[in-house]
């Protein structure tokens, strides 16, 4: 087993998947609210459900791999493509370097800052506009 399925054990039972971690709060996923089922070439799934804001990453070598698998199956096939990932670690860039800059313009008070600080928050109000 590798190190990385040692850390969590994966309880299934019929109607919910179970994800004991140690050190944190038990994670109850019930099969009705999975969205999406995606499958990595080296065999990690990775499990979005409705109430759970980040996606649960299951992988290769856990113990009832077999269980699992078998019962999502019967959910939804398990998706090829891969999720598109989200926008806001750049937009968190984009809003720090921004704000950077503009404090740069009131120190230093060159227009360039203004300007390039400027630019990088309606980076950042494109990405957050698109996301929507």
């Amino acid at each position: 087993m590798k190190a990385s399925a040692a850390i969590f054990k994966l309880k299934i039972e019929e109607d919910r998947m179970i994800k004991q971690s140690f050190g944190r709060p038990d994670l109850t996923i019930p099969f009705s609210e999975i969205k999406s089922i995606y499958q990595y070439k080296n065999g990690l799934i990775l499990i979005q459900a409705a109430h759970i804001k980040n996606p649960v990453f299951i992988p290769a070598a856990i113990e009832n791999r077999a269980q699992l698998e078998e019962k999502l199956k019967q959910i939804m096939p398990f998706s090829t493509e891969a999720p598109k990932a989200g926008t806001f670690p750049l937009r968190m860039v984009l809003a720090v370097i921004s704000f950077i800059c503009l404090g740069c313009y009131f120190i230093l008070q060159k227009e360039a800052w203004l300007y390039a600080g400027l630019v990088l928050f309606l980076g950042y109000y494109f990405l957050k506009s698109r996301k929507k």
